[in-house]
């Protein structure tokens, strides 16, 4: 009777308490140990460094992948020459598109830290089907749910997604590059309209007015362009954008309760950046809670907690609004209301989760978790800060 090499058992073994729900996620669990061990008894057992690509776009080999160890970055090519990146973490599977239909790849998949992973050609896969055939209609039908909830994720999600996202940062630059580009000028004309002697009081007050009133449009519009498309978060990082963000809601208005207090926690934070996308994903993921907390619940305080530890960046958002009972927070995350559905999608694709709580009278909470590197020296940073919106 086989048996299986004492690296996989041991990285089987930690896997037995990940959910095989998740996007890319294979049940391991739903074979036995003779079972498991046919299967690797045909794999190719690789440790590939950081940084090493796995397969390239458009590469023609069908080689399937299973995530032992560590985490793969899938680098998927989208219409406007970027890539939309995702994180695959051990108990996933990839290549399964290319395996099932030998086409060539659609992706690039790069080792983000270093992996073990289990490789199977199709040459191995067919003596697996003819010695357990059963075992391999098994992981064929695994492999098909895995790739249906992948496309359907993609279709419904990322291309929407991206198209949002292209829109915003096109409309943010419309309006920095031109608009607010021409309210300048014309702040500027007014400016010297002042210098001309043969203006009267009248006239000058006027300027006046009309000047304060176009430096207020002005800064109207540079909140809504940094809402739209925060270049901060580009430039400067998460913690920046999100102080800025903050700083922008401090102009508005409330109408229930009569004042809001926002308190932003960040931990772990120095000059290493997370990658570009989980950053955009974790700013819209906490900018969307604070409009909802703002909009929906009523809340009275919201606190927003973010700690990137050693292998994990995690984040809280906790209000105090009007929370939701059981049979309704169902209803709500199931439906996608408020926006959940996306909130959710984009912590998952970074290979992490999202969990909602909610309860009468106290409140909601959203907790996000998604894995990182491991992280030597982590900067004992801290940011604190607080906004308070009033109804006045």
């Amino acid at each position: 009777m086989k048996s299986l090499p004492p690296v996989v058992a041991q990285a089987l073994e930690s896997l037995n308490s990940i959910s095989a729900d998740r996007p890319q996620g294979f049940g391991f669990a739903e074979f036995s140990t003779d079972e498991l061990a046919a299967i690797f008894s045909i794999a190719q057992i690789h440790q590939f460094s950081k940084s090493e690509i796995l397969v390239s776009n458009q590469e023609t080999t069908s080689d399937l992948y299973f995530v032992l160890q560590g985490q793969l970055k899938i680098e998927i090519p989208v219409p406007n020459g970027e890539t939309k990146d995702f994180l695959l973490t051990p108990g996933t599977v990839v290549g399964e598109q290319s395996f099932l239909d030998e086409e060539p790849r659609s992706a690039t998949v790069v080792a983000e830290t270093s992996c073990l992973i289990a490789s199977f050609d199709a040459g191995s896969f067919r003596e697996l089907t003819r010695m357990h055939p059963d075992v391999a209609l098994r992981i064929i039908r695994q492999l098909s749910r895995i790739l249906s909830r992948r496309l359907r994720r993609l279709d419904l999600f990322d291309a929407a997604e991206l198209a949002r996202e292209s829109e915003r940062k096109r409309l943010a630059e419309e309006l920095h590059d031109e608009t607010m580009a021409n309210l300048t000028g014309i702040t500027m004309e007014l400016g010297l309209l002042k210098f001309n002697q043969g203006l009267d009081s009248n006239a000058l007050g006027d300027i006046d007015s009309v000047t304060n009133k176009l430096k207020e449009t002005n800064l109207r519009l540079r909140q809504i362009v940094q809402g739209i498309y925060p270049a901060e978060l580009v430039n400067s990082g998460l913690i920046s954008a999100l102080t800025s963000h903050l700083e922008s809601l401090t102009n508005q208005s409330i109408i229930n309760p009569t004042e809001l207090k926002i308190s932003l926690l960040a931990e772990g934070f120095g000059d290493e950046r997370l990658p570009t996308n989980t950053e955009t994903d974790i700013y819209r993921v906490v900018q969307q809670a604070i409009a909802n907390a703002i909009e929906h619940a009523e809340a009275s305080t919201i606190k927003i907690h973010l700690k990137w530890s050693n292998e994990e960046c995690r984040f809280t958002i906790e209000d105090d609004g009007r929370g939701m009972g059981d049979i309704n927070r169902e209803n709500v995350v199931k439906s996608g209301h408020f926006g959940l559905a996306n909130m959710r999608d984009r912590i998952e694709r970074n290979g992490g989760a999202l969990e909602f709580g909610s309860t009468v009278p106290s409140g909601t909470t959203l907790t996000g978790t998604i894995p990182t590197e491991n992280r030597t020296g982590i900067p004992n940073i801290t940011t604190d800060y607080d906004i308070t919106i009033s109804n006045t």
